[in-house]
Order: structure tokens, then C-alpha cells, then sequence
């Protein structure tokens, strides 16, 4: 058996242009951007559903529901995620 290690790099470049009178309606916005080195295929802090050998380990070092809910709870009711 012959064993590789393969290591894939992604660079995604965005841009926007927003016009000044745009600018000044619009407010700040948020965006997390997170790497999870070592983890599997796998949902972060979720449970180990299939064998290590098969989708990879669970990272236990962020708790991906418990980001979601705390990224919508600073949020109310008919605000425009998409702005």
C-alpha cells in the first residue's frame, strides 16, 4: 500500500462594488471564515456517525450548531441576511 499526503488550497477572491449612497444606508456586516485542520468529513462537534477510517474524525474544536445559533440569535426578525 502506498500512502500520499495531499494538500488542496482553494483562493476565492470576491468584489463588490457598492456606491457611496449605498454605503452610508447599508450596515456593517459580518462574515466568519473558519479552517478546520484535521477534522473529517464530519459536522464539528457532532458525533463520530461512521467509522474513522471511512469519513475521518470529528473535530472537537468548535461546535458547528452551537455557532450557528449564536450567529442568528444576535439577529431579529426581518433583518436582510442577504445585505
Amino acid at each position: 500500500m502506498i500512502k500520499m499526503k495531499i494538500t488542496i488550497t482553494i483562493k476565492i477572491t470576491i468584489r463588490i462594488k457598492i456606491t457611496a449612497s449605498a454605503r452610508e444606508r447599508l450596515p456593517p456586516k459580518e462574515a466568519n471564515l473558519l479552517r478546520v485542520i484535521g477534522g473529517g468529513h464530519t459536522w464539528p462537534g457532532g458525533r463520530q456517525y461512521l467509522g474513522k477510517r471511512l469519513i475521518g474524525v470529528v473535530s472537537r474544536d468548535i461546535n458547528a450548531s452551537e455557532m450557528i445559533l449564536d450567529f442568528f440569535s444576535r439577529r431579529t426578525l426581518g433583518t436582510n441576511f442577504a445585505e
